[in-house]
């Protein structure tokens, strides 16, 4: 953590071990109680953190800024890492997705997360039902989370795979982690955003998209309140 003011710590509510800190130049997280600090992430900005919060059923961290609006981020694969002992490499287990349907739609894709202790070279094999490897991808990792997008077709078709449960499989830095991908007919849309609306006075009131339903959240004074 840089030198200079903390002004809020937050405790993950399912490992005691995870806390997020808020710093005048972002946030921090730790996942083995303070013994080491990562960046929570790359694209939120070096600025001011007036308060966190974490919603007691969906597992989003919400952060508040001065001047950069209101930033939410799914926590979850960071509690799965930290309670899985597998802090060299982890696979997070991947929501199911569905294919699109209809003729404006292409087919839909599978974003497959895992984390890395240090930088290396990964291979990720995804298997069907059956053991045949359907996609293979040799990806160069950073320390954290990392990403591989499958857009769920064969290698060399054009066409999506079937619907079905398919393995998905990481190796790399000397060890292996292991999840499955359920691949099913149609498109469920999930978005995961933070939308600025009217409110009171000094009051900034935002609306989100939670994988369930609607959440709706405001700021007031600098300090986040979540309305059900």
């Amino acid at each position: 953590i840089p030198t200079g003011p903390i002004n809020v710590v937050t405790q993950d509510s399912k490992n005691a071990d995870v806390l997020y800190v808020g710093t005048d130049v972002g946030v921090y997280v730790t996942l083995d109680g303070g013994e080491t600090w990562s960046t929570l992430a790359a694209d939120l900005p070096s600025t001011f953190v007036s308060d966190l919060a974490l919603h007691p059923t969906e597992d989003i961290l919400v952060a508040s800024t001065h001047g950069r609006g209101v930033y939410a981020m799914d926590v979850r694969p960071l509690q799965d890492v930290a309670g899985s002992g597998q802090m060299s490499l982890y696979l997070d287990q991947p929501e199911s997705v569905r294919r699109p349907s209809g003729f404006r739609f292409t087919n839909g894709s599978a974003k497959l997360l895992f984390y890395t202790s240090s930088p290396t070279s990964v291979m990720l094999n995804i298997k069907d039902a059956i053991g045949t490897v359907v996609f293979s991808r040799t990806a160069n990792s950073h320390i954290g989370f990392n990403v591989v997008e499958w857009d769920l077709k064969a290698t060399g078709s054009e066409s999506a795979v079937p619907a079905g449960t398919y393995s998905v499989e990481v190796n790399g830095n000397g060890s292996s982690s292991t999840a499955t991908l359920e691949k099913q007919n149609r498109l469920l849309g999930v978005h995961s955003l933070a939308r600025p609306l009217a409110g009171p006075r000094n009051t900034s009131l935002y609306v989100f998209l939670a994988p369930n339903n609607l959440r709706i959240l405001y700021i007031d004074n600098n300090r986040i309140v979540f309305k059900e």
